[in-house]
């Protein structure tokens, strides 16, 4: 089937509806490649953007759900968890797709921001493990530098505010309370060092817990392997980075489509994501959201 407006279809149909797996092209070359249930992506399937970027994973009326991968055109990656298009649950961000040494966070997330436990290592060897909340360091947290120096306590909204304990390589060590970065004294209740000591035993016994291996990814080099499927899918390899589409014999014979497909011509694909801004190395936290988008911004603060 073709659209007036470029757009086409192969694939499987139930009653003038695309149902099953079939792919979907828009006139500037966005692409569906997947399962669908009455015109809506459900079900295993990956997008093929004309930017270069690629999801693929799991969607449930026509978002991904799920477990699902994004990679951007230039190397980053996510792979986690989504609920209704959005990045929620545990998931891993890395900078650059093979380089284990890159900029990356694994940890929690909610509604397409940091929020929970998680683990941010930078290119440099500093790292935080610790709380966050809306993509920014808040609660609880421990902030560890390549010199050896280690913060230890309370963060709001990125900055280092509240109880905490400040260890220097040369053995000095400044604990009480600390506002917009600078230590102000060393007054600290019995109550407040108890908890402290408490959230830091908590957290050393939650932080770093890997997410549950991917039911629905395996990701190897550069290829895509759907694993999981629904009963009479397609499940299939993929090469993400070149984006080439294999499809089943049936469908690459089939020449009869139906006349009346209920697709949306002018609608392109529902997602794109914009990938977030990097997490500085200083106290002072900035971040990106993350958020839908209809265009691709890559935004890096150095």
């Amino acid at each position: 089937w073709k659209g007036i407006f470029g757009d086409s279809y192969i694939g499987e149909w139930r009653q003038s509806k695309a149902t099953g797996y079939g792919v979907h092209q828009w006139k500037n070359a966005d692409r569906f490649e997947g399962e669908w249930l009455n015109c809506l992506k459900h079900g295993q399937g990956s997008d093929f953007f004309a930017n270069g970027d690629v999801f693929t994973g799991m969607y449930v009326n026509g978002k991904p759900e799920g477990q699902g991968q994004y990679k951007w055109k230039n190397g980053s990656i996510y792979v986690g968890e989504f609920k209704n298009g959005l990045k929620h649950g545990k998931g891993k961000w890395k900078k650059r797709f093979n380089d284990p040494n890159c900029n990356q966070y694994e940890g929690s997330y909610e509604d397409d921001k940091k929020n929970g436990i998680g683990f941010f290592l930078w290119e440099s060897g500093n790292y935080y493990k610790g709380c966050y909340k809306d993509d920014e360091r808040h609660g609880y947290g421990e902030m560890f530098w390549k010199d050896g120096s280690c913060y230890k306590g309370e963060w709001s909204h990125g900055i280092q505010n509240g109880a905490g304990r400040m260890e220097f390589p040369d053995g000095r060590v400044k604990e009480g309370i600390f506002e917009n970065n600078t230590f102000k004294g060393p007054s600290i209740a019995t109550p407040q060092l108890r908890n402290l000591k408490a959230q830091e035993i908590l957290l050393n016994q939650t932080i770093m817990t890997p997410p549950s291996q991917n039911p629905a990814v395996d990701v190897t080099s550069n290829r895509i392997r759907i694993t999981k499927s629904r009963a009479g899918s397609h499940p299939r390899t993929i090469l993400a980075d070149q984006g080439k589409i294999q499809l089943p014999d049936k469908l690459m014979k089939a020449q009869a489509m139906s006349p009346a497909p209920q697709i949306s011509s002018e609608k392109k694909p529902d997602l794109k994501y914009s990938e977030p801004l990097q997490q500085q190395e200083s106290a002072q936290t900035q971040m990106g959201q993350g958020s839908q988008v209809q265009s691709f911004e890559n935004v890096d603060v150095n």
